[in-house]
């Protein structure tokens, strides 16, 4: 379990909102979203800026803990993403580069520290639009590249190599137009660890504000 925040991570970092935008318009967004498996649970929020309509810079922050036990994590993102747009903004190929940072507090021992590189790919279509609601299935795979600073007896890694995960995701991702320029954003997601099969399916739910230009 020693990744265990980024995994609860990872689905919602993919979630930048220049994929709910036209081309060329700018928007601010923000959004919270919640977590879970039999294993873990956690809480993340996020900030971003969308610039015409394809690229995106966001912060992101959260904490999370394993159920039933004294182990408790938080950490925070900044990342970049880019939409390649096609076929008349009906589909979207999205890849985004971020940088982590993970504090592990196991009980009564000293803080773990973790940093490192993540990279996120996924696919968008949009399967159905109305004059006030989208909707749009997301299918994603990221990566991290972690390294561990541990020095104390509770360990989840005995050195500083850089170790990698893996996670897929499947997200629902509802858009609902309250006006031409305010949006609520939707976002069930399931998503599973690709490199640790102990890890159960994890569940969330997202929701955001989305602020964006007319033309």
């Amino acid at each position: 379990m020693k990744y265990f925040f980024i995994i609860f991570l990872f689905p919602f970092l993919l979630h930048a909102q220049s994929e709910y935008m036209d081309s060329s318009y700018f928007g601010l967004g923000a959004g919270y979203s919640y977590s879970g498996s039999e294993k873990f649970d956690g809480n993340e929020g996020s900030l971003g800026l969308s610039i015409l309509g394809m690229f995106d810079l966001g912060f992101q922050w959260g904490k999370s803990r394993i159920s039933e036990s004294a182990v408790s994590a938080s950490a925070n993102s900044f990342y970049l993403a880019y939409n390649a747009k096609i076929k008349n903004n009906k589909n979207c190929f999205k890849i985004l580069i971020g940088y982590i940072n993970e504090t592990i507090t196991p009980g009564q021992y000293n803080d773990i520290k973790a940093s490192g590189l993540v990279l996120g790919f996924n696919f968008l279509i949009k399967i159905s639009q109305t004059e006030n609601f989208t909707l749009m299935p997301e299918l994603g795979l990221s990566y991290g590249f972690l390294s561990v600073d541990n020095n104390n007896p509770y360990s989840y890694n005995d050195n500083s190599e850089f170790d990698d995960t893996r996670n897929i995701s499947l997200s629902l991702n509802y858009k609902a137009d309250l006006s031409k320029t305010v949006h609520i954003i939707f976002d069930p997601t399931i998503s599973k660890d690709l490199l640790n099969s102990d890890n159960p399916l994890m569940l969330g739910i997202g929701v955001g504000l989305l602020l964006n230009t007319v033309h």
